[in-house]
């Protein structure tokens, strides 16, 4: 229970309260490099608290074939967060940062010759990164959810 819970707190907390704070607060800047902390860290305790969940839940009680698929989904779609969509989407906003850094088209919304193209393209792929990361995310705690109800 202590680690379902874990699960379930940090994904509530970081998907509905911390995300969502930071982004309505923090400077563009600011808010890129905590998620580039962030990030790893909950998708590495979401991994860990479900490997527990994984090893000890057969010792506590029987488990049904539901919640082992919970289980399951719930696992495949945090590793695919920890090992792809997490950091392709982080390694992307870096490029675009960098870009509008180098540029500093920030501020002016102006880029140099050429560049405009690729900043569409770097927008487009965070756009496509974070989407999958975001639905997977919600697999994660949707998966979480019901396997705690079906305790």
């Amino acid at each position: 229970m202590l680690a379902w819970a874990t699960l379930f707190g940090s994904q509530f907390y970081t998907t509905f309260v911390a995300g969502i704070a930071m982004f309505k607060t923090l400077p563009r800047q600011t808010f890129r490099d905590v998620q580039e902390v962030l990030f790893p860290a909950y998708f590495q305790l979401s991994t860990l608290a479900l490997a527990l969940m994984a090893v000890l839940a057969p010792l506590a009680f029987s488990v049904t074939q539901q919640q082992w698929y919970l289980l399951g989904a719930a696992g495949i779609a945090t590793l695919l967060n920890l090992f792809w969509l997490e950091p392709a989407t982080t390694t992307v906003m870096k490029l675009r940062a960098e870009l509008e850094k180098m540029s500093d088209a920030a501020s002016t919304g102006i880029y140099p010759e050429g560049k405009a193209a690729q900043m569409k393209r770097f927008g487009a792929d965070f756009g496509k990164f974070h989407g999958l990361s975001s639905v997977a995310n919600l697999v994660a705690l949707c998966a979480a959810i019901a396997y705690g109800w079906s305790l």
